[in-house]
């Protein structure tokens, strides 16, 4: 039965044989809530100040996402009742929700009294003091109440973010020295304080703190690549992918870690192209993946480096043999075909373009790389329907759309479907607002083809602004 236990619901036994509230009960079980809302109506009437029928009635009216009469409810049953924990909790949460925060702060505090080993409603009346933008006093109560009870890593947490946002380092650095003290062997903690110490420019310290850690244990990840980052720097990004080698080779290390720390090389390095990193990161990645020959993230990024150092065949291996070990990375499947299709192995890419189909057979760019393989596998008819396929998935994903209406021109021209190709080459044009390189230069080419040769000239000119190889183009240009 729905409601309060028979030790929190005060004054209940005058109004539990009610028929009305029985009632009430039944159809608050079900979901029935405006037929509950009826009945303890009517009961209210009878019992204007009970905080057992106004606490149902705020519940029944959140139900139905009348906020208004919730709230008013709840604020009745906790002036007539503000020490039951129920009432006290669901006012609280509701004075949070709708945003009344210093209201629901009160209740918090009022529970964090009457329940004062459930440290969860400190920790509410915490975030509740913060939203209504009194950090002082919240600082102060926290402290108060941390003096009466014992170290909570949450209200440190709290405090320390409070005082960043103060800009009190002094304060900051305190609050990570409390929990480091409390916990004289818990790593993690000194790998804060160590941490703190490092953003905040105070490079002694954190190296005092990242040796008292490798002390206790030689292998710690973040102690270890923060030493090397402290100790050389990252101004000069190869320099210092090349001194992780070490580090990267230690078996006793998590690799999750080395990929973390590898990550953010990878990804400048795919934005602005840097040869010298690149080759670093190759060295670096191939280490890393001959150190965690299992681990499918660490074969991942190993390709990645060398798909971007342009190594392509070699990358198609690598993601092939990741594939093999965990065939349910999306990314990896997209990186294999991509590079598939770029290298032109039309015969590895219709059988990997199956195979990611098997595991992701709504991903529709998926059935344009098999559409594609298919068509130069002179396969026309069955490249046709599953590029028809993949257009019928495609909703939201213009670019892939465009792909797709791209490669049906392909294969509608190379099987001398002039008039097809010309209106599958025309909507992908369209649809990609005159920016898709390759619907240009192929309506360039069904334009040729029809004997239109300025427009044909018109086509390809575009595609190179949008651009297409330029050098392919002057030899379409100058036939």
């Amino acid at each position: 039965m729905i409601g309060l236990s028979q030790a929190d619901r005060p004054e209940k036994e005058d109004i539990e044989m009610s028929d009305k509230f029985l009632e009430a009960q039944v159809f608050q079980y079900v979901g029935k809530w405006d037929n509950a809302i009826e009945k303890y109506l009517e009961l209210h009437r009878l019992h204007r100040n009970h905080p057992t029928i106004a606490f149902e009635l705020s519940k029944c009216y959140q139900k139905t996402g009348d906020v208004e009469n919730s709230a008013r409810y709840a604020e009745i049953a906790i002036q007539t009742n503000n020490e039951n924990v129920w009432i006290l909790t669901h006012y609280s949460d509701l004075m949070f929700e709708i945003e009344k925060f210093e209201e629901a702060a009160s209740g918090y505090y009022k529970l964090s009294q009457l329940e004062s080993r459930n440290y969860s409603h400190i920790e509410n009346y915490g975030k509740a003091m913060i939203k209504s933008g009194k950090l002082d006093q919240v600082i102060r109560d926290l402290n108060q109440w941390e003096k009466a009870h014992e170290i909570y890593e949450p209200l440190i947490r709290m405090k320390f973010d409070i005082h960043l946002q103060t800009n009190n380092k002094t304060e900051a650095e305190k609050e990570l020295l409390k929990l480091v003290n409390a916990y004289p062997l818990d790593l993690r903690y000194m790998n804060n304080l160590a941490a703190f110490y490092g953003q905040h420019n105070m490079t002694k310290k954190a190296i005092e703190w990242y040796e008292k850690i490798l002390e206790l244990d030689p292998n710690d990840a973040r102690a270890n690549t923060a030493m090397l980052s402290l100790s050389k720097g990252k101004n000069d990004d190869t320099h210092y992918i090349r001194s992780l080698k070490s580090l990267i080779a230690n078996k006793n290390i998590d690799p999750d870690h080395k990929v973390l720390e590898i990550m953010p090389f990878v990804q400048r390095l795919a934005v602005n192209y840097d040869p010298q990193l690149s080759s670093a990161l190759v060295e670096i990645t191939e280490t890393l993946s001959l150190t965690h020959p299992e681990n499918p993230k660490c074969l991942t990024i190993y390709g990645d480096a060398l798909y971007l150092n342009d190594q392509l065949e070699e990358a198609s291996h690598v993601y092939i043999k990741t594939l093999q070990k965990e065939k349910r990375v999306y990314q990896v499947w997209q990186q294999l075909l991509t590079i598939l299709e770029v290298m032109e192995d039309y015969a590895h890419l219709e059988k990997y373009s199956f195979d990611a189909i098997d595991f992701f057979p709504n991903q529709s760019e998926n059935y344009y790389f098999l559409g594609i393989a298919m068509m130069h596998n002179n396969k026309n008819k069955e490249a046709r329907e599953y590029i028809e396929e993949g257009l019928m998935m495609t909703a939201n994903d213009m670019f892939t759309k465009v792909k797709l209406l791209t490669a049906m021109a392909k294969n509608e021209l190379a099987t001398n479907h002039i008039h097809e190709a010309f209106q599958y080459a025309d909507e992908a044009i369209i649809l990609s607002q005159e920016k898709d390189a390759s619907s240009l230069e192929l309506m360039g080419d069904i334009q040729a083809k029809m004997g239109q040769i300025e427009r044909a000239h018109s086509y390809w000119k575009l595609a190179v602004k949008a651009g297409a190889n330029s050098l392919a183009i002057d030899k379409k240009l100058n036939q």
